[in-house]
């Protein structure tokens, strides 16, 4: 397992699932196809809610196949999450939580992880590499709240053969975060909402691996660019692609 930490100054989800009622968007972007998954927790006087964690799961392992997920041996997802999906943000008990990812219907584990929840935090967790080498990339989701005219986007770097590479995005200076290395995340970084041009390129050979123009960003919204699926793959949904996830929406 794999676990890095973002410190931001605010932290507005977190906010969110303190109020009596709160909703939460997870928006899956691929590049022109979105699906939108929602999660709801209500709250009343009678019924306060415990403390709680909260957690996304991203499925990045171009090679695995579809994943049930346990959490101290209770099942978590009805269906199984298939590659380049997610689930969104749940709510979870603190502490050390055992998980275990298990092919469809399957008694086998593929990957066992053990992972530390704190109180009012939010995790994305991304399950990456091939399925012979399966590991959970954690992440702490800070962010500064977004305004109306920007968005905060950070970078994933999910492909396990794309070895070092460098990303560019229209608007800024240098490359865009310090994320060359497989499983290496940016922080969130500001920009302004509008269309942007990405580009990802090898820091060896300079080769343009993959690119995307005309992506829209809006404002009030966090997202992750994920550069998911593997070099070696010419064709197909397997292929080396960028994919853009909606964190959080500002109402």
């Amino acid at each position: 397992m794999i676990h890095a930490k973002f410190n931001q100054t605010m932290k507005p989800l977190q906010k969110m699932m303190r109020a009596k009622t709160w909703k939460f968007f997870s928006l899956l972007f691929v590049l022109g196809i979105s699906t939108l998954l929602t999660a709801c927790l209500n709250d009343d006087d009678d019924n306060p809610l415990p403390p709680a964690a909260y957690v996304s799961f991203y499925h990045g392992s171009p090679d695995a196949p579809g994943l049930d997920i346990f959490v101290d041996g209770r099942k978590i997802n009805n269906n199984p999450l298939n590659y380049n999906e997610t689930l969104p943000y749940q709510p979870f008990f603190l502490g050390k939580r055992n998980f275990r990812f298990t092919p469809p219907n399957a008694v086998n584990s593929l990957l066992d992880s053990e992972i530390t929840f704190e109180a009012d935090k939010t995790y994305s967790i991304f399950i990456s590499d091939l399925s012979s080498n399966l590991k959970t990339l954690v992440l702490e989701d800070d962010w500064e709240t977004p305004t109306a005219n920007n968005a905060k986007i950070r970078f994933v770097h999910l492909s396990p053969d794309a070895a070092d590479i460098e990303v560019e995005i229209s608007g800024t200076a240098g490359p865009f975060g310090d994320t060359s290395d497989f499983l290496n995340a940016s922080d969130f970084v500001n920009f302004e909402k509008g269309i942007l041009d990405i580009t990802v390129k090898s820091k060896i050979t300079n080769e343009i691996l993959v690119s995307a123009n005309d992506v829209e960003i809006k404002g009030k919204r966090v997202y992750t660019l994920v550069l998911r699926g593997q070099k070696s793959q010419a064709s197909g949904d397997k292929q080396l692609s960028l994919q853009l996830l909606t964190n959080f929406i500002q109402f």
